[in-house]
Protein backbone atom coordinates (compact mmCIF):
# COMPACT_ATOMS: atom_id res chain seq x y z
CA UNK A 1 0.00 0.00 0.00
CA UNK A 2 1.34 3.30 -0.47
CA UNK A 3 -0.21 5.68 2.16
CA UNK A 4 1.81 2.95 4.18
CA UNK A 5 5.13 3.07 2.62
CA UNK A 6 4.76 6.71 2.97
CA UNK A 7 3.89 6.80 6.34
CA UNK A 8 6.57 4.50 7.60
CA UNK A 9 8.92 6.65 5.06
CA UNK A 10 7.83 9.89 6.42
CA UNK A 11 6.19 9.56 9.55
CA UNK A 12 3.12 11.79 8.21
CA UNK A 13 -0.32 9.94 9.14
CA UNK A 14 -2.32 12.68 7.43
CA UNK A 15 -2.21 9.91 4.10
CA UNK A 16 -2.60 7.46 5.89
CA UNK A 17 -6.29 9.21 7.07
CA UNK A 18 -7.04 10.60 3.70
CA UNK A 19 -7.15 7.38 2.31
CA UNK A 20 -8.02 4.92 5.16
CA UNK A 21 -11.98 5.04 3.84
CA UNK A 22 -10.57 3.40 0.31
CA UNK A 23 -8.56 1.06 1.80
CA UNK A 24 -10.77 -0.08 3.55
CA UNK A 25 -13.39 -0.72 0.58
CA UNK A 26 -10.71 -2.12 -0.92
CA UNK A 27 -9.40 -4.96 1.36
CA UNK A 28 -13.13 -5.42 2.46
CA UNK A 29 -13.64 -6.10 -1.20
CA UNK A 30 -11.12 -8.82 -1.03
CA UNK A 31 -12.64 -10.35 1.94
CA UNK A 32 -15.86 -10.90 0.07
CA UNK A 33 -14.00 -12.34 -3.00
CA UNK A 34 -11.80 -14.09 -0.89
CA UNK A 35 -8.64 -12.67 -2.23
CA UNK A 36 -9.17 -13.49 -5.64
CA UNK A 37 -8.19 -9.91 -7.28
CA UNK A 38 -4.93 -9.84 -6.66
CA UNK A 39 -2.18 -10.97 -8.21
CA UNK A 40 -3.64 -12.61 -11.39
CA UNK A 41 -0.44 -12.71 -13.23
CA UNK A 42 1.65 -14.56 -9.85
CA UNK A 43 5.21 -13.84 -10.56
CA UNK A 44 5.17 -12.61 -13.54
CA UNK A 45 7.87 -13.79 -16.00
CA UNK A 46 9.71 -15.98 -13.50
CA UNK A 47 11.70 -18.53 -14.85
CA UNK A 48 9.72 -21.21 -12.57
CA UNK A 49 6.96 -22.72 -11.62
CA UNK A 50 4.27 -19.74 -12.04
CA UNK A 51 1.17 -21.81 -12.18
CA UNK A 52 -2.32 -21.47 -10.41
CA UNK A 53 -1.54 -22.60 -6.80
CA UNK A 54 2.21 -20.85 -7.08
CA UNK A 55 -0.48 -17.33 -8.03
CA UNK A 56 -2.69 -18.12 -5.24
CA UNK A 57 -0.21 -18.68 -2.29
CA UNK A 58 1.49 -15.20 -3.45
CA UNK A 59 -2.01 -13.22 -3.72
CA UNK A 60 -2.80 -15.16 -0.49
CA UNK A 61 0.24 -13.76 1.64
CA UNK A 62 -0.89 -10.34 -0.23
CA UNK A 63 -3.70 -10.90 1.61
CA UNK A 64 -2.13 -11.28 5.09
CA UNK A 65 -0.01 -8.67 4.22
CA UNK A 66 -2.56 -6.19 3.55
CA UNK A 67 -4.65 -7.28 6.73
CA UNK A 68 -1.81 -6.84 8.74
CA UNK A 69 -1.20 -3.02 7.37
CA UNK A 70 -4.62 -1.97 7.70
CA UNK A 71 -4.09 -3.21 11.41
CA UNK A 72 -1.11 -0.94 12.35
CA UNK A 73 -2.19 1.48 10.39
CA UNK A 74 -5.57 1.55 11.89
CA UNK A 75 -3.30 1.78 15.33
CA UNK A 76 -1.60 4.80 14.32
CA UNK A 77 -4.93 6.34 13.66
CA UNK A 78 -6.48 5.45 16.95
CA UNK A 79 -9.33 3.11 15.57
CA UNK A 80 -9.18 0.43 17.84
CA UNK A 81 -12.24 -1.26 16.97
CA UNK A 82 -10.31 -1.44 13.44
CA UNK A 83 -7.03 -2.89 15.27
CA UNK A 84 -8.94 -5.25 16.43
CA UNK A 85 -10.81 -6.00 13.10
CA UNK A 86 -7.74 -6.50 10.85
CA UNK A 87 -5.57 -8.16 13.43
CA UNK A 88 -8.63 -11.11 13.51
CA UNK A 89 -8.59 -10.89 9.92
CA UNK A 90 -4.63 -11.62 9.51
CA UNK A 91 -4.52 -14.40 12.15
CA UNK A 92 -7.23 -16.06 10.17
CA UNK A 93 -5.63 -15.60 6.66
CA UNK A 94 -2.58 -16.56 8.05
CA UNK A 95 -3.87 -19.65 9.82
CA UNK A 96 -5.41 -20.30 6.38
CA UNK A 97 -2.39 -20.03 4.45
CA UNK A 98 0.02 -21.93 6.64
CA UNK A 99 -2.76 -24.84 5.95
CA UNK A 100 -3.10 -24.45 2.25
CA UNK A 101 0.50 -23.92 1.58
CA UNK A 102 2.60 -25.26 4.76
CA UNK A 103 3.70 -29.15 4.84
CA UNK A 104 3.72 -30.82 8.07
CA UNK A 105 7.22 -29.36 9.59
CA UNK A 106 5.85 -25.72 9.25
CA UNK A 107 8.11 -25.38 5.76
CA UNK A 108 6.61 -23.93 2.20
CA UNK A 109 4.59 -27.31 0.29
CA UNK A 110 8.02 -28.52 -1.69
CA UNK A 111 5.84 -28.82 -5.80
CA UNK A 112 4.96 -24.42 -4.69
CA UNK A 113 8.65 -23.94 -3.54
CA UNK A 114 10.20 -21.09 -5.85
CA UNK A 115 12.45 -18.15 -5.39
CA UNK A 116 9.69 -16.50 -4.94
CA UNK A 117 7.35 -18.17 -3.14
CA UNK A 118 10.26 -18.73 -0.59
CA UNK A 119 11.35 -14.80 -0.32
CA UNK A 120 7.30 -14.26 0.08
CA UNK A 121 7.04 -16.70 3.06
CA UNK A 122 10.26 -14.98 4.83
CA UNK A 123 9.41 -11.79 3.97
CA UNK A 124 5.81 -11.61 5.35
CA UNK A 125 6.56 -13.34 8.35
CA UNK A 126 4.68 -16.44 6.84
CA UNK A 127 6.63 -19.10 8.20
CA UNK A 128 7.22 -19.98 12.12
CA UNK A 129 10.54 -19.10 13.78
CA UNK A 130 11.35 -22.80 13.84
CA UNK A 131 10.89 -23.02 9.94
CA UNK A 132 12.51 -19.92 9.23
CA UNK A 133 16.22 -21.43 9.47
CA UNK A 134 14.93 -24.24 6.67
CA UNK A 135 13.57 -21.89 4.37
CA UNK A 136 16.44 -19.72 4.18
CA UNK A 137 18.25 -22.61 3.28
CA UNK A 138 15.80 -23.45 0.93
CA UNK A 139 16.06 -20.61 -0.68
CA UNK A 140 19.80 -20.11 -1.04
CA UNK A 141 19.98 -23.73 -2.13
CA UNK A 142 17.90 -22.99 -4.91
CA UNK A 143 19.76 -20.10 -5.75
CA UNK A 144 23.18 -21.90 -5.95
CA UNK A 145 21.34 -24.94 -7.69
CA UNK A 146 20.19 -22.01 -10.55
CA UNK A 147 23.98 -21.13 -10.83
CA UNK A 148 23.45 -18.47 -8.59
CA UNK A 149 21.12 -16.63 -10.44
CA UNK A 150 17.64 -15.16 -9.65
CA UNK A 151 14.57 -17.27 -11.05
CA UNK A 152 12.13 -13.96 -10.03
CA UNK A 153 9.72 -12.56 -11.99
CA UNK A 154 8.75 -9.30 -11.33
CA UNK A 155 7.63 -9.78 -7.32
CA UNK A 156 9.80 -12.07 -6.09
CA UNK A 157 13.04 -9.41 -7.61
CA UNK A 158 11.38 -6.85 -5.89
CA UNK A 159 12.23 -8.33 -2.66
CA UNK A 160 14.43 -10.98 -2.95
CA UNK A 161 17.53 -9.15 -2.21
CA UNK A 162 16.49 -7.87 1.13
CA UNK A 163 14.95 -10.76 2.40
CA UNK A 164 18.18 -11.92 1.84
CA UNK A 165 20.17 -9.74 3.28
CA UNK A 166 17.61 -9.79 6.19
CA UNK A 167 18.76 -13.22 6.56
CA UNK A 168 22.21 -13.03 6.51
Amino acid sequence: SVPYRLWKRYGDKSVVAENWAAMGRYLDCLVRNGGHLTNRCGDWLSYENNDEPVKKLLADALFVSDARMMAEMAEALGKESEVRRYRTLSDRLLKTWRERYLDASGEVREELRTQTTLAFALKYALVDAAARPATVRQLTDNIHAHGDRLQTGFLGTAILLDVLSGNG
